[in-house]
């Protein structure tokens, strides 16, 4: 093979691993590129990913902020505002405030950029039953009629109704006349029977007042915390609450304990005004003559709350009060002399009594006369006081008047997980 046979030869071979070398250069190229695409993609996707994240987040903390709002706005009179203000007008966030018909729980929630955000508390209206709730002994003299009592549930044999709850001695001398749920006003707005009256096992209808499950013994029964849904311990937070108007009683008279003279017309006036929630700290007598004006001017609201703390209690005569009654003692001690200078004690010392002694010494609420409240009486007091109820005793149970009287003055309590305490 001569020479320029060996050069063209070795020119060829140089020339092929050039190109062997320049596609291998090339698909190892095209592949980094491919991985780079994908790299770029994957990253592309998680930086998009992290984006919308953030978004979400934000989106979130922003209705969270709206829920807080509604709260705020909420909390001022524990009710539900006629309108409620956008909290960013920019952002347009407006809570929405409604009440879970199902439970009574309150539930605020907010939407931002289709992030709902809600939260549920309670007042433990679902706790609270019946036209009278005591833990005072009662003594009742004369016929009681029971015109509507809370529904309780409903059952195959009817609705479980209850009238009264107690946890002390009921004594009664005299007939009881449940009338059930087919005549009188309902319960409360919108009620349906379902064509069921009270249950047999829940409707005491005796002239030898043998009582039926409507009249429940309740021990360790907790009337102000069930109301109020605090501890008794924290009274002065309900007290203190704007809600309320308190009337200091002053000492004064031959039992030299504290009393709101003329308590029955300072009430009128104070409803007058439009205060319909008072506390009165001392005693308070509503006597025969002034019962009238007090029940025109509750007439006029939608049920008033009156608590008398510490003292003695007693409403004298005929008429009605639209709202709740609560008699709320804790370090009181009543005294039969205690009642010197009061209408009541007029009855309370007579010794020719249809009350035993052993009764009335220990008397903190006297009520004389046909009387009525359209919401309910409740009674929390230290063993071994007593609540009188001579002549005659009518329980109508209204719970949109209990739930009105409640409102603005009962704590608040967030149901358990809906708002990271779990």
């Amino acid at each position: 093979m001569n020479s320029n046979t060996q050069t063209h030869t070795h020119l060829y071979v140089n020339k092929q691993m050039g190109m062997v070398t320049l596609l291998t250069t090339s698909l190892l190229l095209i592949v980094a590129l491919v991985i780079a695409l994908g790299g770029y993609k994957n990253t592309f996707y998680e930086v998009k990913r992290s984006q919308n994240e953030i978004a979400s987040r934000q989106a979130h903390w922003a209705a969270e902020g709206g829920v807080e709002c509604g709260i705020a706005q909420y909390m001022i009179t524990r009710t539900i505002p006629a309108s409620i203000l956008a909290c960013d007008l920019e952002a347009n966030i407006v809570p929405e405030i409604i009440v879970d018909s199902t439970n009574s729980e309150v539930v605020i929630s907010a939407t931002v950029q289709r992030r709902e955000v809600s939260r549920r508390f309670t007042h433990s209206f679902q706790a609270f039953s019946g036209a009278i709730q005591s833990t005072s002994d009662l003594y009742i003299y004369g016929s009681t009629s029971i015109y509507t009592p809370d529904p309780g549930q409903l059952s195959d044999n009817g609705w479980e109704c209850i009238a009264a709850k107690y946890d002390g001695e009921l004594k009664v001398v005299g007939s009881i006349d449940n009338k059930g749920l087919n005549h009188g006003l309902p319960p409360y707005d919108g009620f349906d029977n379902q064509r069921k009256n009270c249950a047999t096992s829940h409707m005491t209808s005796d002239s030898n007042s043998s009582l039926k499950n409507d009249f429940q013994f309740e021990n360790d029964l907790k009337v102000f915390e069930s109301f109020f849904n605090i501890p008794i311990k924290n009274h002065d937070q309900v007290k203190s609450s704007e809600a309320f108007t308190v009337l200091e009683g002053i000492v004064s008279g031959s039992s030299m304990i504290k009393a709101v003279p003329n308590c029955g017309k300072v009430l009128t006036e104070q409803l007058e005004k439009g205060n319909s929630k008072l506390w009165v700290e001392g005693s308070c007598e509503i006597g025969s003559t002034e019962l009238h004006a007090l029940s025109q001017a509750s007439a006029k609201t939608k049920g008033i709350l009156l608590v008398v703390h510490e003292g003695l209690f007693s409403v004298m005569g005929t008429g009605s009060i639209n709202g709740v009654l609560f008699h709320f003692n804790q370090d009181f001690s009543p005294e039969l002399a205690m009642w010197e200078g009061f209408e009541a004690g007029v009855y309370l010392h007579h010794e020719s009594n249809d009350f035993e002694l052993p009764y009335r010494e220990r008397t903190s609420y006297y009520q004389h006369g046909s009387f009525t409240v359209t919401g309910g009486q409740f009674f929390e007091t230290p063993d071994p006081q007593v609540a009188i109820f001579n002549n005659s005793l009518a329980f109508n149970y209204n719970r949109d008047v209990i739930d009105h009287a409640r409102q603005g003055v009962t704590s608040t309590t967030w149901k358990k997980g809906s708002w990271r305490d779990f």
